[in-house]
């Protein structure tokens, strides 16, 4: 149970028990939470229930998962009111925590009840769509070294960089970001340089496939969530909205080529300032062509 968050008797059924989220007045955020292994990839429904007292605006929680606020849930005075929220499953541990709103946290009251979290009989893409991912290492958690840092390239498996060396963070920063965990790529490693990573594949020449990775700038600068992906040479994208301290996931269709295929990974110019965006979770998958009409994209 978190700092403020008290168990008391439910004002909607005095033979119930609910937490007080709101028992204390000032500048503290009551919270409660819990951490737990829920299934890697796997939907959930997330339900509770709150009993608003005082006003309207004392009613509110936030509702974290993995460090990413899902929403906000707001009940009125006297009122009972059930919510329900969509969340998935990382590798690891998860966290959900629930937290009273930074305004109106007076001592009126906010009562929580019957939390639950239900695993939603859903298949996953990956296992209707998609076949298994070709990029080795796509994650960055097989390497031949212990901890973070600058690193020899070598030492990572399945990428290759001119630089010679990469930057892989671990921990420090992922804790944030729910899919940014365990290892992962800092691209802006040196500054006043485009540093740049690739991996060769082989995919089957003419078949299509999903591109995917996550992206977490954290830093200031908009630019610095700009890398440029190329496949064979091509560019397929060189995203440069993502704010800071923002997370996002990509998803991008390409074809296989004759002989080997290159995914190359390059730092935009510009704003190559040594500080860094963070990449993770490289995934490439076959889709089958009976699978075309599931996807968002146009298929030639």
């Amino acid at each position: 149970m978190g700092n403020g968050a008290i168990l008391a008797q439910n004002p909607a059924d005095s033979t119930d028990q609910a937490i007080n989220l709101d028992a204390v007045s000032g500048s503290q955020q009551a919270h409660v939470g819990q951490q737990f292994d829920a299934g890697t990839g796997q939907e959930y429904q997330l339900s509770f229930t709150l009993a608003g007292q005082g006003t309207e605006i004392s009613n509110t929680v936030e509702v974290w998962w993995n460090g990413s606020q899902v929403g906000t849930a707001s009940v009125a005075a006297n009122l009972t009111e059930t919510f329900e929220f969509s969340v998935t499953g990382a590798e690891g541990h998860d966290l959900l925590q629930i937290v009273e709103s930074s305004v109106g946290n007076d001592g009126a009251g906010l009562y929580l009840d019957d939390v639950s979290l239900t695993a939603l009989d859903l298949p996953t893409t990956s296992e209707v769509l998609l076949g298994e991912n070709l990029l080795e290492n796509g994650d960055f958690e097989t390497n031949g070294f212990d901890g973070s840092g600058v690193i020899p390239v070598s030492a990572v498996t399945g990428w290759d960089s001119a630089a010679g060396n990469l930057t892989v963070g671990q921990e420090d920063y992922a804790a944030h970001e729910s899919s940014l965990r365990g290892r992962y790529l800092e691209l802006d490693q040196t500054a006043n340089s485009q540093d740049q990573v690739w991996q060769d594949v082989a995919a089957e020449t003419g078949s299509y496939y999903r591109l995917s990775y996550d992206l977490w700038n954290d830093q200031t600068g908009a630019a610095d969530g700009a890398p440029e992906i190329r496949w064979n040479n091509e560019l397929v994208t060189a995203y440069s909205e993502n704010q800071y301290g923002e997370a996002r996931h990509f998803e991008y269709i390409v074809k296989g080529a004759d002989g080997m295929d290159r995914l190359t990974v390059t730092e935009a110019g510009g704003n190559d300032d040594g500080q860094g965006i963070y990449l993770d979770n490289f995934s490439l998958q076959y889709i089958a062509a009976d699978k075309y009409d599931e996807f968002n994209f146009t298929f030639s």
